[in-house]
């Protein structure tokens, strides 16, 4: 577990302290000097005086007490008189912090994220690898980048929370299709819960053979517009009460079992993983279905206080969007909080980052741009029947509904 933290905190850093902010000058100007924050290792903390900057993983011990932990040591920290930037901290967050060290204590009184690294800066890091594997030469990139630029006209349909055992939605993805079926969008992504009731044995649970029959019936509806079939590509990613792998991330596609016969009548649909990455041309989508908003809150060790409803929704919303992007992770969660294949962690890495990211949830639907990021949630199709397009030519997030 120490290593999982390690490789977590061992990344963020080397972004950290490639930000012009906390870049070490190697020319030594007036300017240069007043622009530099210097951070602080821990293990250099101890027996100082004054105001250090400290950059570190929050951590807690058997005894609930907090600590600032980094690559060299760790210290207890005091956040009684913290004021946080915006953002949502939680066990396992990393964390810039300002304060003075007292009775070999840590009494912060500033907390913030760690500054975001923009995609094109992190792009000049990598210098020209692709952490996807995608071996791409300069003149298939021009190639790609001419033909992305003439393919104005795509477009990506994205519904979440598509309870398939619902007549209302069925009628809902009847009227979807038919209104689009002339446009024939590129992409249709379709994110779970696929059920109203998780799949199992017991009171209140949807049998496997019930489930599997539902994804037939999509499928009799899809086969009803050739042309939809013909011209439009068709993602499922599961959600966290669908069939398949324990409460961990990432999660498996639906299992064969339940959509073979699915994928035989639609040859143009896919099942995804959780989370799931796209590439469209240049452009690189990262999809999540997870109740992350309320595992993030629940998880909070510095309170988030707003007052007006409405204003305390917009807020969280932000926060979490900027909290997943300064971590640069989907889930910077503990794993008490939210396991992880420990072998599969980097797919939940945010690095670089994407030109957009789908938090699927069961909040209502938002959208945040930040750090150069495109972030939505589409909102639980069951609830309003609402939907996110993405035009992927101008990079545009448009909000729409069925009546």
């Amino acid at each position: 577990y120490r290593l999982f933290r390690v490789g977590r905190f061992a990344a963020i850093e080397r972004r950290v302290r490639r930000h012009k902010t906390f870049s070490k000058p190697s020319i030594t100007t007036l300017q240069i000097q007043q622009n530099y924050l210097a951070l602080t290792r821990i293990e250099s903390l101890l027996g100082v005086t004054g105001v250090k900057r400290v950059l570190g993983m929050l951590g807690e011990d058997e005894r609930k007490k907090k600590y600032l932990e980094d690559l060299t040591a760790r210290i207890y920290i005091n956040t009684d008189k913290a004021v946080c930037a915006p953002g949502m901290y939680t066990l396992n967050s990393v964390v810039i912090v300002e304060g003075t060290v007292k009775d070999d204590v840590f009494h912060v009184t500033s907390m913030g994220g760690p500054p975001p690294e923009f995609r094109t800066d992190s792009q000049v890091i990598l210098g020209g690898l692709d952490p996807l594997g995608i071996e791409v030469s300069s003149l298939q990139l021009t190639q790609i980048q001419e033909l992305e630029a003439k393919d104005e006209d795509a477009s990506f349909v994205i519904l979440s929370d598509v309870h398939l055992d619902d007549p209302q939605v069925m009628k809902r993805l009847e009227i979807l299709f038919e209104g689009y079926a002339p446009f024939c969008p590129t992409l249709f992504v379709f994110m779970g819960n696929f059920t109203s009731v998780p799949v199992g044995y017991g009171q209140d649970t949807i049998s496997i053979g019930d489930y599997k029959e539902l994804f037939d019936s999509l499928a009799s509806l899809i086969l009803t517009y050739p042309s939809l079939i013909e011209y439009s590509q068709f993602v499922f990613i599961p959600g966290p009460e669908d069939p398949g792998s324990a409460q961990i991330l990432p999660r498996h596609p639906l299992p064969d079992m339940c959509t073979h016969d699915f994928l035989r009548k639609i040859p143009s649909a896919t099942m995804a993983s959780n989370p799931c990455r796209i590439r469209y041309y240049t452009k690189d989508l990262v999809f999540l279905r997870d109740d992350l908003q309320r595992k993030m809150r629940r998880n909070c060790i510095m309170p988030i206080d707003h007052d007006d409803e409405e204003e305390r929704m917009t807020t969280v919303s932000r926060q979490l969007v900027k909290t997943i992007v300064d971590q640069g992770h989907l889930c910077p969660l503990p794993l008490s909080a939210q396991p992880v294949h420990w072998a599969f962690d980097n797919s939940l890495h945010l690095f670089p980052l994407p030109d957009v990211i789908c938090l699927a949830d069961k909040t209502d639907q938002y959208q945040v741009g930040y750090a150069g990021v495109t972030a939505f949630h589409p909102g639980p199709f069951y609830v309003d029947y609402s939907f996110m397009l993405y035009r992927p030519s101008s990079g545009v997030a448009e909000i729409s509904s069925i009546d």
